[in-house]
């Protein structure tokens, strides 16, 4: 798939790795074979509780049997990723405002695992086995048809986790 057709920052391994906004066309088809861009599709509305949760990350992310369905386990699978390697990876969520609508609680917990994914997939040798030295974008975009990109940023803008919307130049 063309670089020079998707939005640079999904391209850079640098921050905000949560962005809002739509999904730019390209991408919709990047997870095919010979793709390098590697992109994992949840539907917010099948994500309210936290098991709910667990099974749509475990399944997009094709994580192994050996997943144990928790937060740590979460951190350690989007941070190693080795059976599905890219040279990108984007979690794109839609219907976002139905995520884990059953357990608000949970909200503020998960959007700290996935920046944390992201800033780890910059730290090379801090992933991974053997140890990966390079530098990979990860990032997630949040997107839903009733709200705007600003109160998307302002809903899942929680203390110490940097929320963006997605320039689609």
């Amino acid at each position: 798939m063309p670089h020079s057709r998707l939005p640079h920052i999904l391209l850079s391994p640098q921050p905000p790795w949560i962005l809002c906004g739509e999904v730019p066309a390209p991408l919709e088809d990047a997870d095919q074979p010979g793709s390098d861009v590697r992109l994992a599709s949840i539907n917010g509305i099948y994500t309210s509780t936290e098991s709910d949760m667990h099974d749509e990350f475990s399944d997009k992310w094709d994580f192994p049997g050996y997943y144990g369905r928790n937060w740590d386990a979460m951190y350690e699978c989007l941070t190693d990723l080795s059976w599905a390697p890219a040279e990108a990876y984007v979690l794109e969520i839609s219907n976002s405002s139905q995520l884990l609508s059953r357990q608000q609680h949970s909200l503020e917990v998960l959007l700290g695992v996935l920046s944390s994914a992201g800033r780890a997939w910059t730290a090379p040798g801090s992933r991974g086995w053997p140890i990966d030295e390079r530098r990979v974008p990860f990032h997630t975009v949040l997107r839903d048809p009733e709200l705007t990109d600003s109160d998307l940023v302002d809903l899942y803008s929680p203390p110490g986790v940097p929320v963006s919307v997605l320039s689609t130049v």
